[in-house]
């Protein structure tokens, strides 16, 4: 087993970071973790042999108390994972050259299936522990990633009080910059046996700190109108002249809440020849590092970073934004027209993506031929539930 100091963990992923999961992950809060010791591989923990996985987390706990250990919290598994460093991923940063990611580290980036069958054919997937020599965390701790999902003994509970998911940690999908992050989870029934799901074991002198799940923060998701008091109290000036590489004017903002969890402002502006634009900027870590709230309020950008999201020319006009059925997804439009969107923006792990750069004819209901509300907001109001994401 491999020694884990008591020390601080940054717990989930920062508000400001890229890619990140807001209404799954913690902002990075800081905790400190009682030493204990971790496993060097998933179970057996034998180098050579092949995980075992198709095990419930039930099972899971008893095969790591026949053993005198026990399953690793969530918790302690980040802090494996991160190290002192508070690193991104489960290996060296300098592994990845200048701050590159590298999906064959860990062999991440193989999409594997859950099923609820713990058959031999997603079993074979997986490479014999210890096959991955550069996957090492900085801490010593071997394929925190790549391999097999892990049960951790933490409720899930992020979102969702549903007492029957269970935390799994570290595992391989598509998606490889997102899924081999040591904050990135997953939430799945604990009772369940998955061919994909695997364990490895802790133990320590006393019982771990009892976990206060973390709850992603309810919020009004979508699209609200920011007031001309709002604006004197944000620094969306400086922060937008470096996006036009011009002093501007704003003409309208609004506050973009796409997920619980994270905090967009939309501004359109324009400088004194009218070259006018739609700016996303997210509101990250205050500059003294402390960490910004996940839910600021209007004057919370004061003292915080604005970082530049996304950026487009718009022309002469300032354009308008309106909130999708989606609150992860805006139409900007221009200001005269409300129907007519020049840009389909879409919010995904932190980044802002656009659709499409030519004019789409919105699709609106036939009943719906009220004109554009002063509070930016057409469609589904702010209040309208959205399905989660579990």
């Amino acid at each position: 087993m491999i020694r884990i100091s008591a020390g601080e963990l940054r717990f989930g992923t920062a508000p400001d970071s890229v890619p990140r999961v807001a209404e799954e992950e913690a902002p990075g809060i800081p905790r400190i973790v009682a030493s204990f010791d971790i496993d060097e591989f998933p179970y057996p923990n034998e180098r050579g042999a092949m995980p075992r996985t198709g095990v419930s987390r039930e099972e899971a706990a008893a095969a790591c108390g026949s053993v005198g250990k026990r399953l690793c919290t969530a918790t302690e598994w980040e802090r494996a994972c991160k190290g002192p460093e508070q690193a991104t991923y489960p290996w060296p940063n300098q592994e990845r050259g200048a701050g590159e990611f590298q999906a064959e580290i860990c062999d991440l980036g193989r999409s594997i299936i859950a099923k609820p069958t713990g058959g031999a054919a997603t079993r074979a997937l997986f490479s014999p522990l210890g096959d991955r020599k550069k996957c090492v965390a900085t801490t010593g701790v071997h394929e925190l990633a790549g391999g097999p999902w892990e049960w951790t003994s933490t409720d899930w509970n992020r979102g969702s009080v549903d007492a029957t998911l269970g935390v799994l940690k570290g595992g391989n999908a598509a998606d490889a910059p997102l899924v081999g992050r040591c904050a990135n989870g997953l939430g799945r029934p604990h009772r369940l046996r998955y061919s994909d799901v695997g364990f490895r074991c802790c133990r320590s002198s006393g019982d771990p700190e009892p976990e206060a799940p973390f709850l992603a923060p309810k919020s009004a998701l979508g699209l609200q109108r920011m007031s001309s008091e709002d604006l004197k109290k944000n620094p969306l000036g400086t922060a937008l002249a470096r996006a036009f590489n011009a002093d501007v004017s704003v003409e309208f903002a609004w506050r973009w809440m796409p997920v619980a969890g994270d905090a967009l402002v939309v501004a359109a502006a324009c400088t004194r020849d009218r070259k006018c634009g739609i700016t996303v900027l997210h509101e990250g870590a205050p500059s003294d590092g402390a960490f910004a709230s996940v839910q600021p309020d209007a004057g919370a950008a004061s003292s915080a970073t604005l970082a530049v999201r996304f950026h487009a020319a718009t022309g002469r006009n300032a354009p308008g934004a309106v909130r999708d059925l989606d609150p992860a997804v805006l139409w900007i439009h221009p200001h005269a027209g409300p129907t007519v969107a020049v840009r389909i923006l879409h919010y995904r792990e932190g980044r802002i993506v656009e659709e499409k750069p030519e004019n789409i004819i919105r699709p609106r209901p036939k009943t719906d031929v009220a004109p554009l509300p002063s509070s930016g907001q057409v469609g589904a109001s702010a209040s309208d539930p959205v399905p989660g994401r579990n």
